[in-house]
């Protein structure tokens, strides 16, 4: 029942948006959601509501839900080809913020600047284990790049997240002949601060705040490194180069369907069932090392 009452608020939402505009002035396109647990509660008239049956169009395609739904949109809007998805807009305040702790991080110089996320939107299926994440962060490090990373949703990613830095700090500390490692916690209120003042000195960045942001430094990088999550679409839509690693899915049309589509160009590590972590750790490393390497 409590994931049924989201519709409510969802209502309430629509209505708002709505108030005021003649039955004539407004259309609710439901791209399958969850909201309205795949379009069988209503949220306005029949004739106010387009459905993506993203489960029945063109089943035998093998192309990406976002293709398909630039595909079923033309035809439903009447533009052909024309409509392109998906397309993330950033706000100007968070695109100059993000490039702005960008340079105030890496001093103005030319270093690449990844973005790691490694949230799983409670779904620990998607999850390889903290020891892969370990491995591929102090990788990442490792390269001189700059290196953000997202701290994620919710007390089980903020924990993780805490175990990561704490493990990561102890590793390179005994690898460094003493040098400390230095990791700089960040909320929007500190980034702001930060770009206006001295340069950063941080080995790695930890940030915590909204997803608008978020997508702002996403489309500041060089790369983005992560779980199939919102991050990963965020990135292909931006023009931002992933490498994505799929865990935990059900089967191959999943893998399909479910994939990162947009300008920047996605590197997907499968990481099914059968597939070893060192496996998976080698595979990411190697991509990571042939984007950084054409940087």
């Amino acid at each position: 029942m409590e994931r049924l009452r989201c519709w409510l608020d969802l209502v309430h939402v629509v209505r708002d948006a709505t108030r005021g505009l003649q039955p004539d002035e407004f259309l609710v396109v439901d791209p399958d959601s969850r909201l309205t647990q795949l379009g069988l509660l209503p949220v306005v008239p029949d004739s106010n509501y387009l459905f993506f049956p993203s489960r029945e169009y063109m089943p035998s395609s093998l192309e990406s839900l976002a293709r398909l739904a630039s595909d079923w949109s033309g035809q439903g809007f009447g533009a052909g080809d024309s409509i392109q998805v998906p397309t993330v807009t950033i706000t100007r305040e968070d695109t100059n913020l993000a490039r702005a702790v960008v340079s105030a991080f890496s001093h103005e110089q030319l270093r690449p600047v990844l973005l790691v996320n490694f949230g799983v939107g409670d779904n620990d299926k998607k999850q390889i284990g903290e020891d892969f994440e370990l491995a591929v962060l102090d990788f990442l490090v490792g390269t001189g790049a700059i290196v953000i990373l997202d701290r994620g949703a919710g007390a089980g990613e903020n924990s993780r997240t805490d175990s990561l830095a704490a493990r990561l700090t102890s590793k390179r500390a005994s690898e460094s002949a003493g040098r400390a490692f230095a990791i700089l916690e960040a909320d929007e209120a500190k980034l702001r601060a930060a770009s206006h003042g001295a340069p950063v000195e941080a080995d790695l960045l930890i940030f915590n705040g909204r997803v608008g942001l978020l997508a702002g430094l996403i489309a500041a990088s060089d790369l983005y490194v992560g779980y199939d999550s919102a991050g990963q679409h965020i990135a292909a839509a931006v023009g931002t180069p992933s490498i994505d690693i799929f865990a935990g899915y059900s089967s191959a049309r999943m893998l399909d369907r479910w994939r990162p589509t947009g300008p920047g160009k996605s590197i997907i590590i499968d990481a099914g069932s059968g597939r070893s972590t060192a496996e998976i750790t080698k595979e990411v490393k190697a991509a990571a090392s042939h984007a950084l390497k054409n940087h």
